[in-house]
């Protein structure tokens, strides 16, 4: 910290970081949002949403009823939730009976990036 500054120029330094604080959480929140619009639209079957595989971030162990594994959305917020990867992809057959979306509030799931997870992924070899 530097001693040379006045109460003034720190006051005005911790305004500046909580107003910078705020507007990250004002992006987050606008990224997050976009992020559950593009998942409600795929999983109403809107293939056009379907996200690419580095905009997921996949589930270490955890596997949805079809055998793809459940991902959720890098841009997800505390709110969102795993799903089967292959739905959140778009090429998931419909007439198959898929794991129910797990809210992040209910169910711990490890994810791919957890140290603990020690390199485990249920992301598809092709795309690691």
């Amino acid at each position: 910290m530097n001693n040379d500054q006045t109460d003034e120029e720190l006051r005005a330094t911790i305004e500046a970081g909580k107003l910078a604080e705020q507007e990250l959480g004002r992006r987050l929140a606008v990224k997050s949002e976009h992020a559950e619009q593009r998942i409600k639209r795929v999983l109403s079957g809107d293939n056009t949403a379907a996200f690419d595989a580095s905009e997921l971030r996949f589930a270490a162990f955890e596997r949805c009823n079809c055998g793809a594994g459940m991902a959720y959305a890098v841009d997800a917020g505390i709110h969102g939730a795993w799903h089967c990867s292959a739905i959140l992809r778009g090429n998931a057959s419909r007439e198959v009976k898929h794991t129910p979306s797990m809210p992040f509030a209910f169910y711990e799931v490890k994810s791919e990036g957890q140290p603990s997870a020690n390199g485990a992924t249920t992301r598809e070899a092709v795309e690691q």
